[in-house]
C-alpha cells in the first residue's frame, strides 16, 4: 500500500506541498529563528550557484580588464617610443655639434700653426677617387684669393695642392694621386727623398717614398715632413710616417711605403696657404 502511494506521482507532489506548508508554518511561529535558519538554508542551497556565477563574472571582468591592460601598455609603449626617438635625435644632434665643434677647434689650432702664412679655410664639397688619381673639390676659389698650386693642409698634415680653380671652387690634387710628387725629409735621419702617389699602394691610402740611399738608417715609424724644395710646399709640414721599407731590385737604393698623416676618408675642412 505504502509502496503504491510513493509510486504515485500525485501523492509525491502532495507530500512535497504539505512538507513545504509545514516548514512555512514552523518558520512563521518562530520568526527570529526562522530568519536565521532560512538564511542558513538559502545560503547552503545557493552557495554553489553564487560561486559559479562569481567565477564566471570574475573571469569576464578579468578578460575585459586584460584588453584594458593591453591598451594601456600600447599607449605606454607608444609614449616610450616617441620619447626614445626624441632622445636619439637629441643625441645625434649633440654628436653632430660635438664633431663640428672639434673640427672648428682643429681649424683654429691649424690657423695658429700656420700663423706666419696667409690662409683661407674651406669646406670639402666633393671627392673623386679612381685607380689613377685622387682629388678633392673645395668651396673656395679665385674670389677668395686662391691660386693655382696653393698648398692645402689640415691640422694633421699635408693634403695636396690646387691644380684647377674657378671663382668659387677649386680642385685639389692630393698626395695620394699618381701625378703627385712631394720633396720630403725624414725628420730623424735628415735623409732627403720624394713621396709620390702610386697606384700599387694608394688603394690602401699609402704613398711611396723613393730615392733613399741604401746606407740610410731610416726605420718604420720615422716621421716624414716637407723639405721645402720643389717650389710648391713650404718646409716642415707633416706628410706621414714610414710603414714599410724595401730594397730596390738593383740593390742600390731603398724605397718605403708611407702612411699619410691626414685621414682622407674623414676630410671635411681644409686650410689653403695662399702665400
Amino acid at each position: 500500500m505504502i509502496k503504491k502511494l510513493f509510486s504515485n506521482k500525485y501523492f509525491i507532489i502532495l507530500l512535497i506541498v504539505t512538507v513545504l506548508l509545514l516548514v512555512t508554518l514552523i518558520f512563521s511561529v518562530n520568526r527570529s529563528e526562522e530568519t536565521t535558519n532560512t538564511n542558513s538554508f538559502v545560503v547552503k542551497i545557493t552557495l554553489p550557484i553564487q560561486k559559479a556565477v562569481y567565477g564566471v563574472s570574475s573571469g569576464i571582468r578579468n578578460f575585459f580588464s586584460h584588453f584594458d591592460d593591453i591598451d594601456e601598455l600600447n599607449a605606454k609603449n607608444k609614449e616610450l617610443a616617441e620619447t626614445n626617438a626624441k632622445l636619439k635625435s637629441q643625441v645625434d644632434r649633440y654628436k653632430s655639434y660635438k664633431n663640428e665643434n672639434e673640427r672648428l677647434r682643429s681649424m683654429l689650432i691649424l690657423k695658429d700653426t700656420y700663423k706666419d702664412f696667409n690662409t683661407v679655410a674651406a669646406n670639402v664639397i666633393g671627392k673623386d677617387s679612381s685607380q689613377w688619381f685622387i682629388s678633392l673639390t673645395i668651396d673656395k676659389g679665385t674670389d677668395d684669393g686662391l691660386k693655382m698650386n696653393n698648398t692645402v693642409v689640415t691640422v694633421d698634415g699635408l693634403v695636396g695642392h690646387i691644380t684647377d680653380i674657378g671663382s668659387n671652387w677649386a680642385r685639389v690634387t692630393t698626395i695620394l694621386d699618381s701625378n703627385s710628387t712631394v720633396a720630403v725629409i725624414v725628420e730623424r735621419t735628415e735623409d732627403l727623398a720624394t713621396v709620390n702617389g702610386d697606384t700599387s699602394v694608394s688603394t690602401n691610402s699609402l704613398c711611396k717614398m723613393t730615392y733613399i740611399s741604401k746606407d740610410s738608417t731610416i726605420t718604420v715609424g720615422d716621421v716624414v715632413k716637407t723639405s721645402g724644395f720643389g717650389g710648391i710646399y713650404p718646409k716642415g709640414i707633416n706628410v706621414g710616417t714610414i710603414k714599410e721599407i724595401h730594397s730596390e731590385s738593383q740593390g742600390v737604393s731603398q724605397y718605403a711605403n708611407v702612411k699619410p698623416s691626414v685621414n682622407f676618408n674623414k676630410l671635411y675642412e681644409v686650410l689653403i696657404i695662399t702665400n
